[in-house]
Parts: C-alpha cells; sequence; structure tokens
C-alpha cells in the first residue's frame, strides 16, 4: 500500500513523464517542420529548456525518496552494517543540504526574473512561476532526502 507521500511523489514523477513526452513530441514536430517545410516551430528551443528544467525537477523527490541516485559500492564489502547505516544517514544529510542550496539559490533567481518580469520570446510566458516551483520542488527533494523510506531499499551493487 503506497502511503500520502508516495502517492505524491509518483504524481509529480508522472507529470514529469507527461512533459517529456510533450517535449519528444515538439522536437519531432520541430525537426519534421525544419526539414520537410524548412518551417520550426518558433519558441520550440525554449519550450524545451523550460520542459527539462520541468522534467527533472518534478521526478527528483521521487528519485531521491527512493534512494535511487547514482551510488558506487567501492567499499561495501569493507565496511561494516552499523558504518554503511552511518554513511547512509551522512549521505541523506549532505544530500539534503544541497538541495536546500539549490532550492534557495533557485528562488533568488527566480525573483531577479519576476522583478524584471522576464518572459519567453514570441510566448510572453513570464519564467519566474518555473523557477519558483524548481525552488519548491528542490525544497521537497531536500525533505525527502531525510524521509525513511520502508517500501524500497537501495540497491545493493553487484559483484564484479
Amino acid at each position: 500500500m503506497l502511503t500520502l507521500i508516495e502517492r505524491l511523489f509518483r504524481g509529480l514523477a508522472l507529470a514529469g513523464a507527461t512533459v517529456a513526452v510533450a517535449m519528444l513530441l515538439l522536437t519531432a514536430s520541430d525537426v519534421i517542420g525544419r526539414s520537410l517545410f524548412n518551417y520550426p516551430i518558433p519558441g520550440a528551443y525554449q519550450l524545451t529548456e523550460l520542459g527539462m528544467g520541468c522534467v527533472i525537477f518534478l521526478v527528483l523527490p521521487l528519485i531521491t525518496y527512493e534512494k535511487r541516485h547514482l551510488c558506487m559500492g567501492l567499499l561495501d564489502r569493507c565496511l561494516s552494517v552499523l558504518l554503511k547505516r552511518c554513511f547512509g544517514l551522512l549521505n541523506s544529510i549532505l544530500l539534503s543540504a544541497a538541495f536546500l542550496l539549490v532550492s534557495w539559490r533557485l528562488w533568488e533567481y527566480a525573483a531577479k526574473r519576476a522583478a524584471f518580469g522576464e518572459t519567453i520570446g514570441i510566448f510572453s510566458l513570464h519564467t519566474a512561476p518555473f523557477f519558483f516551483t524548481f525552488s519548491i520542488l528542490a525544497a521537497v527533494s531536500a525533505i525527502a532526502a531525510l524521509l525513511p523510506n520502508r517500501s524500497t531499499s537501495p540497491p545493493e551493487p553487484q559483484p564484479a
């Protein structure tokens, strides 16, 4: 049974996957339009930039909560279970701190963009709300890094 937090994170990841599919369709349409009709989709590049940010930050809380980040088990055979748990805790704390730093910097960046009223090219789409959202999702990822997850455990490195 999924907890409320797991459902929330999976919903965010599903939204990220939906944005990824939309980016795929946009890029394919842009390439076809550019190649066959010599007419690219205006603003496709800028929309793809924002879409990539959406994909990353929407999926990040689930990846963080499930402890699915890239890990290298160089010392796993040499460490006791207690030391592995201590390193896991240290990793979660450092990861959370890094996400909080990213969140803070994104918030400042979004505030500057909002102050200038920056928009995307022909769409007049304000960019600040996207970056405020990225900042909030980075903070959610910081919290996710500290949450215990009983449904999944970190994958064990395979012996070489």
